[in-house]
């Protein structure tokens, strides 16, 4: 993003030597540490090319500049710029093989939510009615579904998410009841999702979520109407969103360790 595949390969990761493995392996972690990282391999990237009612999206690559005179000082192989570091993030969305826009890290994870596809990230959730305490919540497990649905005439969408976590940092004692805070664990999910919807159907009118290709090997007869004009048909498909998300409270006691 804003940058060449060559000011990428110049970028410095510390603890690295070759700039391509470093980029490797955050590609491996990252997905599971944020949940906003995309990390879809060229034949996943093909098939969505190729399937019907399907467009890509990606996770592009910035190159982040460090104001740093002390890492100018390393020695490092040639045409490595120590202050320049690469950072991945958000979703690249494509019509096709053209950039339509772009998603930032809460909309892309949230199509990664609506997608079934959501490995792990940190979700905050008030802790307290007043919203002015806050519990940092670690998705653990997540599986989506999407299932269209022509009725009267209507074609419609039901996204449906399962997700389980864990409490990472209190910054209040979590005086609600476990099921408030399973709720509010599910509303932020939705939020997500309804953010990403909102840039596909309404910024960019472009399907990455496969909705199409779900009409296409669900509801044949349907995408033989609406294929042509799918675009425009994906903007005004309403969606139906029902998530149910499960804190586990792993590792939290009411009382303080004694020791012995």
């Amino acid at each position: 993003k804003d940058a060449s595949a060559a000011d990428v390969l110049h970028t410095f990761v510390p603890g690295s030597i070759l700039t391509v493995d470093a980029i490797d392996n955050i590609l491996n972690i990252a997905p599971r540490r944020t949940g906003s990282v995309v990390a879809h391999t060229l034949h996943e990237v093909s098939q969505m090319l190729s399937a019907p009612g399907w467009n890509p999206y990606v996770s592009p690559i910035e190159v982040l500049i460090e104001d740093n005179q002390a890492a100018e000082q390393l020695r490092l192989p040639q045409g490595i710029i120590p202050t320049h570091h690469p950072r991945l993030g958000g979703a690249a969305v494509f019509r096709g093989t053209h950039l339509a826009g772009w998603l930032d890290e809460r909309e892309a994870r949230g199509l990664q939510f609506a997608r079934g596809k959501a490995k792990g990230g940190i979700l905050v959730i008030a802790c307290d009615p007043d919203g002015r305490e806050d519990i940092s919540i670690e998705l653990l497990s997540a599986t989506g579904s999407l299932l269209p649905e022509f009725k009267d005439g209507q074609l419609s969408a039901k996204i449906e998410v399962k997700a389980t976590g864990n409490f990472v940092e209190l910054y209040c004692e979590p005086r609600a009841h476990v099921d408030v805070l399973n709720e509010r664990f599910a509303k932020a999910i939705e939020e997500e999702i309804r953010a990403a919807l909102d840039a596909l159907q309404n910024r960019f009118a472009v399907d990455a979520l496969g909705l199409g290709l779900a009409v296409y090997q669900r509801l044949p007869e349907v995408w033989k109407q609406v294929e042509q004009d799918w675009d425009r048909v994906f903007a005004t498909v309403p969606f139906e969103i029902d998530v149910k998300a499960r804190l586990l409270r792993q590792g939290l006691t009411s009382s303080t360790v004694e020791v012995r």
